[in-house]
């Protein structure tokens, strides 16, 4: 058995020449041993490497396809609203809109209460100077329209039955001293006769007739009694409040 020899053909790597050689069998064991030892590392190695360069363009693209989704997710995510969200949007935005309304509503209301305190203000005034003076004064109002809003301004009476010739447009004049006050817009005021008591003064129709003015001041410390009532968009705004036959307002 030993002298048993094997004969191998190599191959020069880079002549590609054949060459010849024997080899006794435990040379050959020893060889062959020795090969697997650094062949098979090789092979797998360049297993490994076509496998990398076999998977990788298809590993780069599945990696590139997922990146591109996941950021097209995420772009959606924080560009797009949810159902949730739109309806907070929108019952904000409607409260919001609520309480600028109420809010204009609001300046709107307290400009009609200014306006009737000012009027009250200004029934005090007319009732101490007609007093003073002892004038005869009428209020007369213009409803509102569209160009002009609610307005009231003061009249003086003129005995035509003193002049030579008579006028009946001139027996009520208007008082130059006391200037046309308007009122807010859709903010007016009614007068409500209460009485048709007989005054010393006013023995004529011009004062007491159906053409006489609702609220008169004698210039005696008499006036004809009447309820007042402001009104705002058409709608009762404040308590009523009376002057009564002494010029005196009392608020209810």
């Amino acid at each position: 058995m030993s002298n048993i020899q094997t004969k191998f053909h190599f191959v020069h790597p880079h002549t590609r020449s054949v060459a010849s050689c024997a080899v006794e069998p435990r040379v050959v064991r020893r060889k062959f041993a020795h090969f697997e030892h650094r062949a098979l590392p090789s092979c797998e190695a360049g297993l490994l490497r076509e496998k990398r360069c076999f998977t990788h363009p298809v590993t780069q693209s599945m990696a590139s396809s997922l990146a591109t989704r996941s950021s097209v997710a995420r772009f959606n995510r924080v560009s797009g609203f949810t159902l949730i969200e739109v309806m907070v949007v929108i019952v904000i935005m409607t409260i919001m809109a609520s309480l600028v309304v109420l809010n204009i509503g609001g300046v709107d209301q307290r400009r009609a209460m200014q306006a009737r305190e000012m009027f009250i203000l200004d029934l005090k005034k007319i009732n101490k100077e007609a007093t003073d003076q002892a004038k005869v004064f009428a209020l007369n109002t213009q409803n509102a329209t569209d160009v002009a809003p609610f307005s009231y301004n003061l009249f003086e009476y003129h005995d035509q039955s003193k002049e030579q010739i008579q006028q009946e447009d001139r027996t009520w004049q208007p008082y130059a001293e006391f200037k046309t006050r308007q009122l807010p817009e859709q903010v007016s005021f009614s007068i409500e006769s209460l009485d048709n008591e007989s005054y010393p003064k006013a023995n004529n129709e011009d004062l007491l007739g159906g053409k006489a003015p609702q609220l008169i001041w004698f210039g005696n410390g008499e006036v004809k009694p009447v309820r007042i009532q402001f009104y705002y968009q058409q709608q009762a705004i404040g308590h009523e409040f009376e002057l009564d036959h002494l010029g005196k307002v009392n608020e209810n």
